[in-house]
């Protein structure tokens, strides 16, 4: 694992001269996050809900003034949803709870979820296409409200929630909630994709493209919530001078998947059958398991 982790952190791509404005230019003299540091990297992964533990030691003195800019605990999250409209559900949600102070120690300390749901309707197509779950695997998952607690609770313990896009996400989260009978989440938010065109680059902000140009891409086509959210993670460091951004490619996440994912049953032959309600499905489950007992 050591060796895998040190591999890793020798071969991260990183942005090529001249693909951004210098960060003196545009964040106020910050320092060039570009200066190569060798890293020398070991791992220790465990603990409840996720939580992720990354030791980071630098070879070169780094002082990080960045710090007193970021606050103590922030969540970054994505959703990925059945569609954009406001009758669309929320079908899955990457969350990382990160301890920015544990940076200071060169420590990356951070809780992960990474949840699928059942959002109790079909997904668009080109949505599908995009979280790359069908109707059949997601009818057999947990139902949000199963999880809203732990969420909710991690994103009312953070001092700031960002997203790319995030009134995007929050819109979706709230909808969410508000279904559970929880109120609108009152955290402060911050935005990498307004601050980014806050820079005067030009071009596209979208995630994909910001990541390009930073070095940074994502191991496939889907669109992960995890992922998102972790390169999410990535461009705020960015934004905020900290150059551990580009040491921390998604593939060192020690575990990746869904952690609430229900294999479906076996998936019927021809088109799949229409939704039933949740009701009905439940109590047929129930009278299932009540024969066999």
């Amino acid at each position: 694992m050591f060796r895998w982790l040190s591999r890793l952190f020798r071969s991260v791509s990183r942005p090529s001269e001249g693909s951004l404005p210098s960060t003196q230019a545009t964040n106020g003299g910050l320092t060039d996050l570009f200066k190569k540091n060798e890293y020398r990297p070991s791992l220790d992964a465990g603990g409840d809900d996720g939580l992720v533990t990354l030791f980071r030691q630098c070879a070169s003195s780094h002082v990080h003034d960045w710090l007193s800019n970021i606050p103590e605990r922030i969540a970054f999250v994505d959703v990925e949803t059945t569609g954009l409209s406001s009758s669309d559900r929320v079908v899955s949600i990457g969350l990382i709870h990160l301890q920015t102070r544990s940076l200071q120690e060169n420590l990356l300390d951070a809780s992960i979820q990474h949840l699928i749901f059942d959002p109790e309707k079909k997904s668009a197509p080109k949505a599908e296409e995009v979280h790359g779950y069908d109707d059949w695997i997601l009818r057999h998952q947990d139902r949000f409200v199963e999880h809203a607690d732990k969420l909710r609770s991690l994103i009312d313990s953070s001092d700031l929630l960002v997203a790319h896009n995030v009134m995007f996400d929050l819109q979706f989260i709230n909808r969410e909630f508000s279904r559970c009978g929880m109120p609108d989440v009152a955290t402060p938010t911050y935005c990498t994709m307004q601050r980014y065109r806050g820079l005067g680059v030009g071009g596209s902000s979208s995630l994909d493209n910001v990541c390009r140009k930073l070095g940074l891409s994502r191991l496939g086509n889907t669109h992960g919530a995890l992922e998102d959210a972790w390169l999410v993670m990535q461009v705020y460091l960015w934004l905020h001078d900290c150059s551990y951004y580009a040491s921390l490619p998604f593939s060192v996440c020690p575990d990746a998947s869904v952690m609430n994912f229900k294999e479906p049953p076996a998936r019927p032959e021809g088109a799949i059958p229409r939704r039933r309600k949740r009701a009905m499905q439940i109590a047929e489950a129930h009278q299932t398991n009540s024969g066999r007992n």
